[in-house]
């Protein structure tokens, strides 16, 4: 079982919008204060090697905060959310190649507050990116998994201990800040 935790910088309104919000895809989101270098960040108990993220962009307002935020995983940058960001829209970031890291930030490049409503990272152990599902988990597998944070589908992770893939299943408590990933059958 792999556990982590959602954290953020600074907390707008008096903690009104939690980092855990993040999970919620749509209706909730969470805030920071405003300022370059604010984040949020989801970290795990070890490291995995993430390919890419996804972020789904606050829906009320403000769609164009977003704009250039830096994805970091570890103390790497994985990449830079696209300019011309808009209410409620995904936008994805994928890594030149998979890097291994601890927790995957994401960091504002403007003066400006951090609000996302959805956040997924997929594991990666190659630069191509192909969702694969197994109810194996004793097949080593060339190309890369996915881990998708913040819903429920299934994909292939990388264990850290044996270096090989196996499938997992996320499940997690919208009250909390707390993130449990649960091995299991894709």
């Amino acid at each position: 079982m792999v556990k982590g935790s959602a954290k953020q910088s600074t907390n707008y309104g008096n903690n009104s919008y939690p980092a855990s919000n993040a999970w919620s895809n749509g209706p909730k989101f969470t805030h920071t204060n405003a300022g370059v270098g604010q984040w949020w960040e989801v970290g795990f108990d070890n490291e995995y090697y993430i390919g890419k993220v996804r972020i789904l962009n606050r829906r009320d307002c403000c769609g164009g905060r977003l704009a250039g935020t830096k994805v970091m995983v570890g103390n790497q940058l994985c990449g830079t959310v696209q300019g011309g960001t808009k209410n409620g829209q995904w936008y994805d970031v994928t890594c030149s190649r998979p890097m291994k890291g601890r927790a995957v930030r994401l960091v504002t490049t403007q003066r400006t507050y951090l609000s996302i409503s959805g956040f997924e990272a997929y594991t990666g152990m190659g630069v191509t990116t192909r969702t694969m599902r197994s109810t194996s988990t004793s097949r080593t597998r060339s190309m890369p998994p996915t881990m998708k944070m913040g819903g429920f589908k299934g994909g292939w992770g990388m264990s850290s201990m044996v270096r090989r893939a196996v499938p997992f299943k996320m499940s997690f408590s919208m009250g909390s800040d707390k993130v449990t990933l649960n091995q299991g059958s894709a």
